[in-house]
């Protein structure tokens, strides 16, 4: 798998939802810790399942 860009959040976890208030805490986090990013675009190179406890390497 080739990793290639960050993804920066989108603007949904701020909003207040249907059954939950407007929450700044996910935000707050994001921007102290993770430099605004949610996640990572790759390039994969093989198909495969992933599941919950799979090691992940960034580097």
């Amino acid at each position: 798998m080739n990793l290639f860009m960050p993804a920066v959040r989108c603007s949904t976890p701020p909003r207040a939802q249907p059954s939950l208030p407007r929450g700044t805490s996910i935000s707050m986090t994001l921007r102290d810790h993770h430099n605004f990013s949610l996640g990572i675009y790759c390039a994969v190179g093989a198909a495969g399942t992933v599941r919950l406890g799979n090691e992940v390497i960034v580097g």
